[in-house]
């Protein structure tokens, strides 16, 4: 008995491993459709090769083939559980069976996959240890349903139920394995996940170093000439409009002509029209590079504790009104109570750059939605928005120097954002489906010391 659990609790590992060091680590959530597929797969052929190899327990069989379901509906969603779950029927039901004992198995099978189904979306958000808690309940919850639907199964048979004090030896440590294996895969699961995202995480940051100090350096050096052309350009301004001052007063002198005021502008004075593009197309160079410094290095000045209901409503209120030209809805709710740590400009600056992104996203009728709550110890932002949406690929590189999707963006704006984030004890994730719309969920440490109240306004 102990040498068949242990023999199906190395069939269950041992897919969960696999699937985390060839295909998490390979593509790095790039293809979201692939890696569930992936995982409703690995997890049924692990789930069926405890099916072929039963465990012998007095008159009936028992399997451990609920943990790979389980994993596969908790990680991978209603498809990889969908493709688990036929795997499963099907070797069952291939196996053969009498009607009776179909019933029993699919019936068995919808009871216990329910608990799983409805705790998936809460699950993503859990910390460690509420996932093991929650699918160690579910687990177990899986081991009753079992046991009594078999009980069932065999009053209806007129066969008795071998109650002895081996058999419910048996039965718990049954169960123990279980939501032993159960909590080891979530552990197993979990840690690798971590491991993999801290790497990527390290990656990014070396690049984004690099990138940033040369990025600084040759700000500073382009920064000093464009000034110095750029105050030239107003003086050369100043010169054409005085010169066109003086054109104005001969001609009110001289009783006026018959000539428009363009065909007398003289090659001098057209320059003034010149030089107001090149002055807006310099400014636009210098906003540039203003961000590469602000990329090379954050600069949180005022450290103090924020009250997040000011703070984004403030954003918001900002936000709608650049929505306003493409008639979008700009929402905001937030927990009154709420404070953290940072600096409050750089804060509102990063919120409002993310919900610009989400406004450009969308066309007219749409809703940006920036939400604030409790989550434990964090306050947890969410900034929503009804776009296009994104793929898994272009959300991997989201943060990545001078990626972006805008024809003239320089793919800084979200990259200072990300980074004032971090400088402020912040982490930032994302969320996107092609047509669904993308939501930025950013999490703070809760400033505990935060005290008073001022109320939020709601945009509607």
């Amino acid at each position: 008995m102990i040498k068949d659990l242990l023999f199906h609790l190395l069939m269950i590992l041992f897919p969960i491993h696999l699937y985390q060091t060839f295909f998490m680590a390979t593509w790095k959530f790039q293809n979201v459709y692939k890696d569930r597929v992936m995982l409703g797969l690995l997890g049924g052929g692990s789930a069926v090769l405890c099916t072929l190899f039963p465990m012998e327990f007095e008159t009936f069989r028992w399997d451990l083939r609920s943990i790979p379901l389980f994993v596969s509906i908790l990680y991978g969603g209603f498809l990889s559980g969908s493709i688990a779950s036929v795997m499963i029927l099907a070797a069952r039901l291939l196996q053969g069976a009498e009607p009776l004992l179909v019933c029993f198995i699919l019936t068995t099978h919808v009871m216990y996959c329910i608990p799983a189904f409805m705790v998936l979306r809460r699950y993503v958000s859990m910390s460690k240890r509420r996932k093991m808690a929650a699918a160690s309940g579910i687990s177990l919850f899986a081991f009753v349903t079992i046991l009594l639907n078999f009980y069932m199964y065999l009053h209806l048979k007129g066969v008795a139920f071998p109650w002895n004090q081996y058999s419910v030896s048996m039965l718990a440590f049954t169960a123990v394995i279980m939501v032993s294996g159960m909590m080891l895969s979530i552990l197993l699961l979990e840690s690798l996940r971590d491991y993999i995202k801290l790497r990527e995480r390290m990656e990014r940051s070396e690049k984004v170093s690099i990138i940033g100090d040369l990025a600084a350096s040759v700000a500073h050096e382009i920064r000093n000439p464009l000034t110095a052309a750029g105050g030239f350009m107003q003086l050369a301004k100043q010169t054409s409009i005085a010169y066109g001052r003086k054109v104005d007063e001969h001609r009110e002198s001289a009783g006026g002509n018959t000539f428009s005021r363009d065909e007398e502008l003289t090659p001098v004075m057209k320059i003034g029209n010149y030089l107001d593009t090149a002055l807006v197309e310099l400014k636009r160079a210098e906003e540039i590079i203003c961000e590469y410094l602000e990329f090379a290095k954050p600069n949180l000045k005022n450290l103090e504790g924020i009250h997040l209901a000011a703070t984004l409503s403030e954003a918001a209120r900002e936000a709608a009104e650049y929505a306003l030209a493409k008639e979008i809805r700009v929402t905001c709710s937030v927990d009154e109570q709420l404070w953290i740590w940072g600096d409050d400009q750089r804060l509102r600056q990063a919120v409002l750059n993310i919900a610009k992104n989400g406004i450009e996203s969308m066309e007219g009728d749409g809703v940006l939605a920036i939400r604030a709550s409790q989550l434990q110890a964090h306050a947890v932002i969410t900034v929503s928005d009804t776009g296009h949406g994104m793929d898994g690929e272009t959300i991997r590189r989201l943060g990545t120097p001078f990626y972006t999707m805008k024809e003239k963006g320089t793919g800084l704006g979200l990259m200072v954002s990300l980074k004032l984030i971090q400088a402020m004890n912040g982490e930032a994730s994302f969320e996107s489906r092609p047509g669904k719309g993308t939501t930025v969920t950013i999490r703070f440490p809760i400033w505990e010391e935060g005290r008073g109240y001022r109320p939020a306004a709601e945009i509607k």
